[in-house]
């Protein structure tokens, strides 16, 4: 790992000498490997308000984990800590749960750009708001300065809309307000200082905030990451309008709060007013669900549950893809899980190849890795020091991927690859990056990036609130097409970064690349001095146990990953060669960093998912159960006449209702979306649980049987005969 640590402050850099590896923590108490015992003030960087690994927390956590330990899909739990933030934050009417504060911030940003319309945001020195591009400047004097990157990758284009003020310097945010009037989407301030040691705000000073963006038009934000439930139950907006102020200060209209996790669930939320989210309805009603379900399923509960989801998160979920947008109806909502099948809260059972998303190769909630993280998890959920687990999962890693020497575990694939992309430019000093059509590399901005023709356009943002600098640096080729990617190399010589791509996509559906286009990629890398990088979150350890790379024989320079690794539970990675990886904090100068990075249950369930996967024979049962599906599918269709393509590689699958072979996102959007969403909710009434989506990958699982596949079969027989 770079510099030995899953997040750069824990090296002890500062401090001299080198850190302690933790064993275990209780309480108010740690321990070390060699039996040392402290008292710690630190608390994993915050969340243990509680004191270490609390019984009563333990106990509630270990008892859901009977019931799976990710479902990918509406659980009531969402609504019931919605409820409770709401209910404690004044500023909150709504919220969104991520994977950690960085990527809270990271929509917070975008939010207020889109909401407002505007792009230029206001941030103070000292203040960190994770490690997304547009936050890693340094003010220089503070006072009213245009944004330099502070870290080695990050391009002047990504911080040149952060204006940087001088915190309890209200007179350094007015000049900026002045000099930009109308431009600025948002002040974003922690409200009592923990990244720069600790400063406590003057009261005149969070009084002037809030009215400055009233009067300007731009979203306050106060970023409650530390302070949440930490300095009062409301966070620091509470604290000090009630405690301080005596209920002068409002509220601010966005908090970014809270970095209480709740053993691994690593639960962080961006939260704000509803007219700002303002939360869509489904496609259809409530009752659509009901109204074309079978006598055999009944969905009251679900309809309810969502139903009050949606007036407490965006659109219902955590996550878009959740809500059924694409095929129509509502979502079912899960209640439990357990090897290749999903209960929902209305008893209904699904055979499920969804597998939260791919991390349920094994099945969900596996005995053994259960097990395994339950005792862990006694020895505490997170340290956020050094722990030997972390080297374990590591040398598991680096011995199975070929292109690994090194490798930093992030909170999840959407911080993996924007580690990647800044890595990749420190690396090579250049800005530019080739990206393909239809490939997902998660919600970092550079990424959000629609190809249009996908052949050698300069992209443009896909999503509101993406500044059209942040991906001006981003070039959008057609996957399966070498020639897009030449063209690219030589209008741009000696200007390309890197070549990202998904060796097989799983965003689209499921594409399977023809081999020579895998090797014309590195070979055009090698030669054009770019960094070749596989976005292996969804394909590592899926495909085979060397990921996609292993499976067609092709190395990359960089690979991230994901899902599998972390067996159930929150986590990322990205690693390479040891001369490219030791530029990352702290063996190097680029910036990345997290709080539960490496937390001891998330390497604890992926050491045990791998201990389980490097055994002979897996891989190739899992692709001949996924063959025997989607040949049985293809029959299928074409029994009914029906256009439909499919194919698989390892534990993954895909079809399309068009003729193939499909080869790129043009062609898998010309798929007949109203037959893929009649077929989807047709299955699901039938009990097979399929992807809402028809430019999703599906999963299989070693613990699904040929008689789930069988029955499957057969009800697709009954349903493409209605299609």
């Amino acid at each position: 790992m770079p510099g030995g640590v899953s997040s750069p402050v824990r090296a002890f850099k500062s401090v001299g000498g080198n850190p302690v590896v933790f064993d275990k923590v209780k309480g108010a108490y740690a321990w070390d490997v060699d039996g040392n015992k402290y008292i710690d003030y630190v608390g994993t960087w915050g969340p243990a308000i509680l004191g270490h690994a609390d019984d009563d927390v333990l106990d509630a956590v270990k008892a859901t984990m009977d019931k799976g330990t990710s479902f990918g899909a509406p659980c009531p739990l969402e609504n019931e800590l919605a409820k409770a933030v709401i209910a404690a934050v004044p500023s909150v009417e709504m919220v969104r749960f991520t994977n950690s504060g960085t990527e809270a911030c990271m929509g917070m940003i975008r939010l207020c750009r889109a909401y407002t319309n505007r792009e230029k945001v206001i941030k103070f020195e000292g203040c960190y708001h994770g490690h997304a591009d547009a936050f890693l400047v340094q003010a220089g004097s503070g006072v009213a300065t245009l944004g330099l990157p502070d870290s080695p990758g990050v391009p002047d284009s990504a911080t040149k809309a952060t204006l940087c003020a001088e915190y309890n310097n209200l007179e350094s945010v007015k000049a900026i307000f002045e000099a930009n009037k109308d431009e600025i989407a948002a002040v974003i301030l922690e409200p009592v200082v923990g990244n720069s040691g600790f400063i406590k705000p003057d009261k005149e000073f969070l009084e002037g905030i809030r009215e400055l963006c009233t009067e300007g038009g731009a979203v306050c934000v106060f970023d409650e990451v530390m302070t949440g439930f930490r300095v009062a139950y409301g966070g620091a907006q509470s604290y000090f309008a009630t405690l301080l102020f005596q209920g002068i200060i409002k509220t601010p209209n966005i908090a970014v709060t809270m970095k209480l996790a709740i053993a691994s669930a690593l639960i962080v939320a961006i939260c704000g007013n509803a007219s700002a989210f303002s939360a869509a309805p489904s496609a259809n009603s409530a009752s659509a669900l009901r109204a074309t379900a079978t006598e055999t399923y009944t969905f009251t509960k679900s309809e309810e549950i969502f139903a009050e989801a949606q007036t407490l998160m965006p659109g219902g979920v955590s996550s878009p893809v959740r809500a059924f947008k694409s095929v129509g109806g509502n979502p079912v909502v899960f209640d439990k899980v357990k090897g290749a099948y999903a209960w929902d809260v209305d008893g209904n059972k699904y055979i499920d190849y969804v597998g939260t998303w791919g991390p349920a190769i094994l099945g969900h909630a596996d005995d053994d890795v259960l097990d395994a993280v339950k005792a862990t998890m006694d020895k505490g959920t997170s340290f956020g020091a050094p722990c030997p687990l972390e080297n374990e999962l590591a040398k598991a890693v680096i011995a199975a991927v070929p292109s690994v020497e090194m490798v930093r575990f992030t909170n999840s694939g959407t911080e993996a690859c924007m580690g990647m992309i800044r890595l990749c430019r420190a690396y090579t000093n250049r800005e530019k990056v080739i990206k393909f059509e239809g490939c997902y590399h998660g919600h970092a901005d550079a990424f959000l990036v629609q190809a249009g023709s996908g052949v050698a356009t300069l992209g443009l943002p896909d999503s509101p609130g993406v500044p059209d600098s942040a991906t001006k640096a981003t070039l959008c080729a057609e996957y399966n097409n070498l020639e897009s990617v030449k063209a690219i190399f030589e209008a741009n010589k000696d200007e390309i970064a890197a070549v990202i791509l998904e060796p097989v996509v799983g965003n689209s559906g499921f594409i399977k690349p023809d081999k020579e286009f895998l090797e014309g990629i590195r070979e055009l890398c090698t030669e054009g001095g770019a960094v070749c990088v596989f976005d292996e979150v969804m394909t590592g350890f899926r495909v085979a146990y060397g990921g996609a790379q292993s499976y067609f024989g092709v190395t990359p320079d960089i690979t991230t990953m994901g899902k599998v690794i972390g067996g159930g539970l929150p986590v990322g990675a990205y690693g390479g060669k040891k001369e490219i990886m030791e530029m990352v904090a702290p063996a190097g100068p680029m910036y990345q960093a997290g709080t539960l990075s490496g937390n001891p249950l998330a390497m604890t369930a992926g050491i045990e998912t791998m201990k389980k996967l490097s055994e002979d024979g897996v891989y190739e049962e899992l692709e001949r159960k996924s063959k025997k599906l989607v040949d049985g599918i293809v029959a299928t269709a074409e029994k009914y006449g029906l256009p439909i393509s499919g194919d698989c590689a390892g534990g993954m699958f895909g079809w399309y209702f068009v003729e193939g072979p499909v080869k790129n996102f043009q062609q898998a959007a010309k798929s007949d979306a109203e037959k893929f969403g009649k077929w989807h909710r047709m299955m699901l009434e039938r009990g097979v649980y399929l992807a809402p989506s028809l430019y999703e990958a599906g999963f299989m699982s070693l613990a699904h049987t040929d008689e789930d596949i069988e029955r499957t079969i057969a009800i697709a027989d009954e349903v493409m005969s209605q299609l």
